[in-house]
């Protein structure tokens, strides 16, 4: 076995006999063609003829390079395609590439699936594969693919069905990142623009965009033409529902068939229905409050002991229980709980308000100081606004005096966009929360850490930190990728530029009279492993 399959196994966290890594070896593609999981997918029933998901807010675009906001994440998969797969399960298959190896440290091969289509009838071949890496890499370009791509030198297109990519140094996670770089037609987008790839999206997925109407639907109806087995369901929609009652309603009533984001409560009510049933993902989302660096009204926050001072403020265990009902979990460290380079050794900081108020008074805050603290509505995640105000009363209780705004959430995107623009960081603290599909260090911590981080809404800068960072993502040995990122957890640890928060599973509610099988990582729904009643 090569090195790529010893890193894929040791990453993902499995241990595998020697007959099960060869099966995975095939899968990744490592010298040889795997098998896709679409070709996997349990056999469908008879299938309902439209499929309709419940999410709290809509996406702002359905352009496939440009960050998907939760909501239009599952219609996004469904539209486009990468290069690799990633299923529920955290396992990576074979997408457009029947498979992939590494040729050397430095350059990764992709061989490509022949006669692929996009919807409105361009090819897709390796020029179309180039062009995608060109369009992100460009400085103009917003979104944090740009970051994720930024180790790749250049791509060689061999022939139409091999392309392969040169990076700056080894860089161990290229195939995860072409499962979350999907690929868009470059015809299209050149004549068409930026705004109408965003709003008429054309990929070479599952399934075809029909039609989005701003705060109705987005509606997508099956590829009949589709290069893999076809999905049961004829259509797709996407609804938004900001308010939590009326989401869990609409499923109790048959106005959609999946809803996202529930709490304990509502799992207890909707199991009551034989029809109705709960899907929980893997603990991968992180639900916090950011410290901001940049803004001069957040000066008090610059001093590292109060930071650690808000960090023993905090009862993250007692929000966990009584706002979460157990659904989600406390966060000890960073990088987080699920990803790789988590370092399970290192202690959260303990609740201790006496402690906490000792740190005050040493930075030169006695008597604490007033803070703002910024939320958005409509929340990401249900009990959003009660961990925000939770957080804010144990702050008062140490003498520390939040002054909460809220904002409509197209303004608070703007308003993060212009405070990384112009370094000038939040007022003072923020929530946010944050998931990555690569489970791994590198895309948690880099975009948000890391002082050329695409979302470092924050302005951190810390050397060291950038320096382990760097250090982590240019090896492909596992063993050290870990101690790095070991070193890592210790300084952010004592740095305290986070408050680690909680850990969430994505919860699902679905009905099970058309979804006799449910997966999902994350946000995103995952449609072509599931099976229909």
């Amino acid at each position: 076995m090569g090195p790529e399959a010893d890193y894929w196994r040791a990453a993902l966290g499995k241990r595998r006999s020697r007959r099960q890594v060869l099966g995975m070896a095939a899968k990744l593609g490592l010298g040889l063609a795997g098998a896709s999981l679409l070709a996997c997918a349990p056999a469908a029933g008879k299938a309902p003829e439209k499929l309709t998901y419940g999410y709290i807010k809509e996406g702002v675009t359905l352009d496939g390079h440009i960050d998907f906001q939760i909501g239009s994440m599952s219609m996004g998969d469904a539209l486009y395609d990468a290069l690799t797969y990633q299923s529920s399960k955290r396992e990576l298959e074979p997408g457009l590439a029947e498979s992939w190896r590494s040729i050397n440290d430095k350059t990764w091969e992709f061989k490509l699936r022949r006669g692929i289509k996009f919807h409105n009838g361009e090819p897709f071949n390796a020029e179309v594969v180039k062009w995608n890496v060109t369009r992100i890499q460009n400085p103009k370009h917003t979104g944090r693919l740009r970051a994720i791509l930024s180790t790749i030198q250049g791509v060689e297109v061999v022939d139409d069905a091999t392309v392969r990519i040169a990076t700056t140094q080894p860089d161990p996670l290229i195939p995860v990142k072409f499962f979350q770089t999907k690929m868009v037609p470059p015809k299209y987008l050149e004549e068409k623009g930026d705004d109408i790839l965003a709003s008429k999206p054309v990929g070479t997925g599952p399934y075809r965009f029909v039609e989005w109407q701003k705060d109705v639907h987005v509606l997508a109806e099956r590829n009949e033409d589709y290069w893999g087995p076809k999905p049961g369901v004829e259509k797709i929609y996407l609804k938004a529902f900001p308010t939590q009652a009326t989401r869990v309603a609409a499923l109790k009533t048959g106005d959609i068939d999946i809803a996202y984001s529930l709490t304990k409560e509502d799992i207890d009510e909707i199991t009551r229905d034989k029809n109705l049933d709960a899907y929980k993902g893997a603990v991968r989302t992180s639900t916090t409050m950011r410290t901001s660096f940049g803004s001069a009204a957040a000066k008090p926050l610059l001093d590292k002991r109060v930071r650690q001072a808000m960090l023993h403020a905090i009862d993250w265990d007692s929000i966990a229980k009584n706002i979460y009902g157990g659904l989600a979990v406390r966060n000890p460290s960073l990088p987080p709980l699920s990803y790789f380079g988590h370092d399970p050794s290192l202690k959260p900081y303990p609740y201790d308000p006496k402690k906490a108020k000792d740190l005050l008074s040493a930075a030169g805050f006695p008597n604490g100081f007033e803070v703002a603290v910024y939320d958005y509505t409509p929340g990401t995640f249900a009990k959003q606004a009660e961990m925000v105000q939770a957080f804010s009363g144990f702050l008062a209780e140490v003498g520390i005096k939040p002054k909460l705004k809220v904002w409509e959430f197209s303004a608070w995107v703007d308003h993060r966009s212009k405070v990384l623009k112009e370094k000038t960081g939040m007022e003072g603290l923020y929530y946010t929360t944050w998931a990555d599909e690569s489970f791994d260090a590198d895309g948690y911590c880099y975009n948000l850490f890391h002082s050329k981080g695409t979302f470092n809404f924050a302005i951190y800068s810390n050397p060291k930190v950038d320096e382990l960072l760097d250090k982590a993502r240019a090896t492909l040995d596992v063993e050290t990728r870990k101690k790095t990122y070991a070193e890592l957890s210790k300084v952010f640890n004592d740095d305290a530029p986070d408050f680690m928060g909680l850990m969430l599973g994505d919860v699902f509610g679905y009905n099970k009279t058309k979804v006799r099988k449910m997966a999902a990582t994350g946000h995103m729904t995952k449609i072509r492993e599931m099976a229909f009643a």
